[in-house]
C-alpha cells in the first residue's frame, strides 16, 4: 500500500490492512506527510479520535513534539523523548509500531502500566495486536500474531523470553523504554535489570531501533539512559537538544510541565511551633523547678553543654561524640560506664545510665548537628529543639500537623466549592506525602475530617442541596468528605481497588505517596498539594504532572513549612 493509498483509504480498509499485519509502506513517504495528513492516517488506524497533534505550549506555533517524534521513529532513528505527562507519549510509539512490519517490545516499570497499556491499545485497534508478557506463564502460540509485547525489565533478562525473541530476532523492529528515568533512578537502587538492557541486545546478536520516553530527566539522567541503551549521539534524536536550538526558554519549559498547570509555593505559618519551642526552652532552662520527671531526667545531660560558655561548647560536643562512638562500637548489652567518661562529659550521663544505643545514636546525631548549628541560635533554643525532636516527638508532630492541616482544609475546600459552582471545575485533590506513616495519619486525622465537614456544613446551610454527590456519606447528620489513601506497600488487590475507586470520582480527596503516579490514569485532578517536601525535582514534576490530564486548568501547591525543612536538615 502506498502513502497515497493510505490517505485515500477508508477506515475499515486501513484497519483490515493493519489486521493482516503485513505493511509494505515506504518510511520516507510516511515521513513526507504533513501534520494534517499524518493525523488523518493515525485517526483511521486507531479507533480513538485525535483532533490534532499536541504541542507545547497549547498553541498553533508551539513545539510539535508528537509530530517530530513520530517522524523520527518512522525514519528508523533512535529517539530520546522528554515530554510532559499527558502529552500523548504512548501514541508516538504505538502508531509507528502498528503501521510498520515486525515486533515492538515495550518496557514498562509497573504491572499496572503493562496491563493497562496493553488493554488500551487492544481497544483502539481492529484486532488484539498487543499483549502483556509474563515469562513465567507465557504461551508462545498466543504470541504468534502479536506485534506489541509489553514487558518488565526483568522479563528481558529471563531466559525463556530471550530464547523466544531470539528465534524471531529478524522480526524485532523496535524496543521502547517507557518511563525511561527509571533506568537511572530505579536501576541504581533496587532494579538492576534496568541497567542490563544492553545485555539483552548482546544475547540477541543485534540491536533494534531504540526509543525512550520520560516526563522528567536531568542532563545526567538523559546521559545515563543513552549509555545503558547504547544510543549514539550522532544518530539519536534528543528532543531536549532539538528544542534548545529552536525555541526560547519560556517555550522549552513546557517540556516538563503543561501550560494548563499553575505552580505555586505557599509559606505556612509556624507560630504554634515556635511558641511550643519557646515554652519548652523555658522548662529546660530550669528543670529543678518543675514536676515533670521526664523533662528533669532528660534536661540534666544537655544543660551542661547548653548552659556552658560558648567557647567551650564545641570542645564538649566533640568529646561527647567521641565517647558515644566508643559505646556504640562496644557490645550491644554494654551500658554507659560513667567512670570511663571524659571528665567534662561524665556528668552528662550521671542520671542516664540506662540509655540504650538507639537513644545514644540519636544523641550522637544531635551533637554532630549542633557543631554546625548557626551561631545565632541561643543555647536554650537548641536545647528545646533537640529535646522536642528526640524525646517529645509526638507532641511536636501534633503541633506541626495542626498548623499544616488548617491550611490544607482551606485548599481542599476551595476545589470542592469550585466544583459545586461550576461543573467544568469539578474534580479531585491529591495530597502527596513523603512517608506512608504521614499518609495514614493524615487520612485518619480528625482535625482534617472535621474541618472539611464544617466547611461543607456552612456552605450547604447557605446553598441548599449542595454537595449532593457526597450526601450518601453522613455522620451525625453531617456530610462526610471521603478521603482515600494510596501507597506502594498496599497489597496488589487493594491497590487495584483503590486505583479503580480513584477514577470513579467517589473520593474527591486522595492522600498518597509518590506511588500514585505511573500506571494511574486519573484525568480530573484539579489540585496537587505537596504536604511535605518531595524527595527530588524529578519526583516533584512527576507528581505535579498528575494534575489536569484532561487539559482543563489545574494548580499545584508546594507547602513551605520551616519545621519540615529543619527536620530534613536535622
Amino acid at each position: 500500500m502506498t502513502v497515497r493509498e493510505l490517505l485515500d483509504a477508508d477506515t475499515s480498509s486501513l484497519r483490515e490492512f493493519i489486521k493482516n499485519g503485513k505493511p509494505e509502506i515506504d518510511a520516507d513517504e510516511l515521513c513526507s506527510l504533513t501534520e494534517d495528513e499524518l493525523i488523518n492516517v493515525l485517526n483511521k488506524a486507531m479507533s480513538k479520535s485525535y483532533p490534532a497533534f499536541r504541542k507545547c505550549p497549547d498553541q498553533d506555533d508551539g513545539m510539535p513534539l508528537q509530530y517530530m517524534t513520530i517522524k523520527e521513529i518512522l525514519k528508523g532513528n533512535d529517539v530520546l523523548a522528554v515530554m510532559p505527562t499527558s502529552m500523548g507519549k504512548s501514541m508516538c510509539f504505538q502508531f509507528p509500531a502498528v503501521i510498520r512490519r515486525g515486533i515492538t517490545i515495550i518496557v514498562e516499570p509497573l504491572v499496572a502500566l503493562l496491563s493497562d497499556q496493553a488493554d488500551k491499545i487492544g481497544q483502539e485497534l481492529p484486532s488484539p495486536v498487543a499483549v502483556y508478557v509474563d515469562p513465567y506463564s507465557m504461551d508462545e502460540a498466543q504470541l504468534a500474531d502479536k506485534r506489541l509485547l509489553y514487558v518488565s525489565p526483568e522479563t528481558l533478562a529471563h531466559d525463556k523470553f530471550v530464547r523466544y525473541i531470539k528465534r524471531r530476532a529478524d522480526e524485532l523492529q523496535m524496543l521502547v523504554v517507557d518511563e525511561a528515568h527509571c533506568i537511572s533512578v530505579w536501576g541504581n537502587e533496587f532494579r538492576e535489570d534496568y541497567l542490563k538492557i544492553g545485555q539483552f541486545f548482546d544475547k540477541l546478536g543485534r540491536r533494534p531501533q531504540v526509543v525512550a520516553f520520560t516526563a522528567t530527566a536531568t542532563s545526567f539522567i538523559r546521559n545515563e539512559i543513552a549509555d545503558v541503551l547504547r544510543m549514539k549521539k550522532e544518530t539519536t534524536f534528543d528532543i531536549v537538544n532539538w528544542t534548545e536550538e529552536k525555541y526560547p526558554h519560556e517555550i522549552r519549559r513546557h517540556l516538563f510541565i503543561r501550560s494548563n498547570i499553575t505552580m505555586t509555593a505557599k509559606e505556612l505559618s509556624s507560630e504554634k511551633y515556635k511558641k511550643h519551642l519557646k515554652e519548652t526552652a523555658e522548662r529546660l532552662a530550669d528543670p529543678e523547678d518543675i514536676d515533670d520527671a521526664g523533662i528533669k531526667r532528660m534536661a540534666a545531660p544537655f544543660r551542661q553543654i547548653f548552659l556552658t560558655r560558648s567557647d567551650k561548647k564545641d570542645v564538649m560536643l566533640k568529646e561527647a561524640i567521641s565517647y558515644i562512638s566508643q559505646i556504640l562500637n562496644s557490645t550491644k548489652e554494654k551500658l554507659i560506664d560513667v567512670s570511663k567518661a571524659p571528665g567534662s562529659i561524665a556528668a552528662m550521663f550521671a542520671d542516664n545510665e540506662s540509655l540504650y544505643r538507639s537513644e545514644l545514636y540519636l544523641i550522637k546525631r544531635w551533637c554532630i548537628s549542633r557543631l554546625s548549628a548557626p551561631k545565632s541560635e541561643t543555647l536554650t533554643e537548641s536545647a528545646a529543639e533537640s529535646y522536642c525532636r528526640y524525646f517529645a516527638k509526638d507532641d511536636l508532630e501534633k503541633i506541626m500537623f495542626d498548623e499544616k492541616t488548617d491550611q490544607l482544609v482551606t485548599d481542599i475546600f476551595e476545589v470542592l466549592k469550585a466544583g459545586e459552582e461550576d461543573e467544568e471545575k469539578r474534580g479531585s485533590v491529591i495530597i502527596y506525602c513523603s512517608e506512608i506513616a504521614t499518609v495514614n495519619k493524615l487520612c485518619d486525622y480528625s482535625a482534617l475530617r472535621k474541618g472539611l465537614e464544617e466547611e461543607v456544613r456552612k456552605y450547604s446551610a447557605v446553598n441548599k442541596g449542595s454537595f449532593s454527590r457526597l450526601g450518601k456519606r453522613k455522620r451525625d447528620g453531617k456530610i462526610l468528605v471521603p478521603i482515600l489513601n494510596y501507597y506502594a506497600e498496599l497489597k496488589t488487590k487493594a491497590k487495584n481497588q483503590r486505583s479503580f475507586i480513584a477514577n470513579t470520582g467517589e473520593y474527591p480527596v486522595i492522600v498518597a505517596t509518590k506511588a500514585f503516579g505511573m500506571g494511574i490514569d486519573k484525568n480530573d485532578i484539579r489540585r496537587v498539594i505537596h504536604f511535605e517536601p518531595p524527595k527530588d525535582i524529578e519526583n516533584y514534576f512527576q507528581e505535579v504532572g498528575r494534575g489536569g490530564r484532561d487539559n482543563r486548568p489545574s494548580d499545584a501547591i508546594l507547602y513551605i513549612y520551616k519545621p519540615d525543612i529543619e527536620k530534613a536538615e536535622y
